[in-house]
């Protein structure tokens, strides 16, 4: 009969303690609440900058750097899911921001650079090692995550 001890449960390499840690520290849940916590301050900077009369180009990407920003620090998310839903909520706010305040039509061409920067800013970056060890992970080279 096997060990079943708590010892015996947990990963036998450093690789695998490592993958086990970053795939239960994401939160998608997290990343959500990150991303509307950061469209608030993000859009309440654009709209401080565009009462100013000059608009500098910089403004224009606020948004998207404060809800990706957001995203990654509260959600930690290495998945591409994480990366979908900063940006969705980049472009819905965006566009509630134009069906409520009334902004033209082509104001709403900015949600697509936007999306794009929430998106990439929205996943955590990963070191060699933490990116190694969840390759060989997704790639079947390593076993399961412990636990459960």
């Amino acid at each position: 009969m096997d060990d079943l001890t708590p010892s015996r449960l947990q990963p036998q390499n450093p690789e695998a303690e490592l993958r086990d840690k970053l795939l239960s520290q994401q939160s998608t849940l997290g990343t959500l609440l990150g991303s509307i916590a950061g469209a608030v301050p993000g859009f309440a900077l654009y709209f401080a900058v565009l009462s100013m009369g000059r608009v500098p180009i910089i403004a224009y990407v606020l948004p998207g750097v404060a809800v990706g920003l957001g995203a990654k620090f509260v959600g930690r998310g290495i998945d591409p899911i994480h990366a979908w839903i900063a940006a969705g909520v980049t472009v819905a706010a965006i566009a509630a921001c134009q069906v409520l305040l009334g902004f033209y039509p082509l104001e709403l061409a900015f949600s697509l650079p936007n999306a794009f920067i929430a998106g990439y800013l929205g996943k955590r970056s990963l070191s060699l090692e933490e990116d190694k060890s969840l390759y060989r992970y997704k790639r079947g080279l390593d076993e399961p995550p412990s636990g459960g």
